[in-house]
């Protein structure tokens, strides 16, 4: 059998999650919501009566070709249809199957697996549907935090979260788990379903260690900081070295620019006045003639 069997252990809670959706009372055809992060891993839930033989059954997404996900046939999986995309990324929970739950997992998820699921199983010759389930996947990342220069007290940090589905709330917080006083966050919503928040904030002296969150919903990003007790107060004197060292390397740029250019034109001057010297200024040429026929001198 080629159905991956996956210990209760592992999906224990997804499973309770998938059964208390899945009363008699609600209705196939109105969707469920779920919300799952990337990378990691999902259940959309479906359930049928017990029965002693499962029928055939599939797992359908709307929007892509071919459309199957997952596909079960003659007490196996099969392969033949399914979505390249989803090789080896779904399965069943097998051990759960003789009690009528069909619901699916899905590993490694990733942004584009979001959209209309369908579960449905097929009676005689007609299938039916079993549940419908709209997945929505929200993309996490670890923020950074950095160091920015500044010619102000104190150290400048800056915190980034970048490409997260929904829009996250930033913070920076010291070694007691109180919230530093920040700047407004900066947002970039440049990327398609991506949203990239930017904040900083000034680092006075006494906090060592500081703490940059990214926090949307019940997902927590959190990037650690250890700031020495001599650097506070040596960070500013760097800072100062470093912009008059840039200061003095682009005024010495400017100088040699500027004697290049000075050199370049001295030197077209140059050889025009000595071209025109020497067009203009010609010397005189005289030819004496001597005859052969003048009379010699007497003697």
């Amino acid at each position: 059998m080629s159905l991956i069997r996956v210990s209760v252990a592992h999906v224990g809670l997804l499973f309770l999650l998938a059964c208390s959706s899945c009363s008699g009372s609600a209705s196939a055809d109105v969707p469920r919501t779920i919300t799952a992060y990337v990378k990691e891993t999902t259940l959309l839930p479906c359930s049928i009566t017990h029965e002693d033989d499962l029928p055939t059954m599939e797992w359908s997404k709307e929007g892509i070709t071919p459309n199957i996900t997952f596909l079960y046939r003659d007490g196996c999986e099969t392969f033949a249809e399914k979505n390249p995309d989803f090789l080896h990324r779904t399965n069943l929970v097998l051990d759960n199957l003789k009690d009528g739950n069909l619901s699916q997992i899905i590993y490694n998820l990733r942004l584009s697996d979001g959209g209309r699921y369908q579960c449905r199983t097929l009676r005689g010759r007609r299938w039916q549907v079993e549940a419908t389930v709209d997945l929505v996947v929200v993309a996490v990342s670890e923020p950074k935090l950095t160091v920015v220069p500044s010619a102000g007290d104190g150290v400048l940090l800056q915190c980034k979260a970048e490409c997260w589905s929904s829009e996250p709330t930033v913070m920076f917080l010291d070694d007691q788990g109180n919230e530093i006083k920040a700047k407004d966050p900066k947002r970039d919503e440049a990327l398609a379903r991506c949203f990239t928040v930017t904040r900083r904030a000034t680092l006075q002296a006494g906090t060592n260690r500081v703490i940059c969150r990214a926090k949307h919903m019940n997902k927590t990003r959190d990037t650690e900081m250890y700031i020495p007790d001599n650097w506070m107060s040596s960070c500013s004197y760097i800072i100062a070295i470093v912009v008059t060292i840039g200061a003095t390397f682009l005024f010495t740029c400017g100088l040699c620019l500027c004697r290049d250019r000075l050199c370049r034109k001295h030197g077209d001057i140059g050889k025009s006045i000595e071209h025109f010297s020497q067009e203009q200024i010609k010397p005189d040429v005289y030819f004496i003639v001597v005859s052969s026929s003048l009379p010699a001198p007497h003697q």
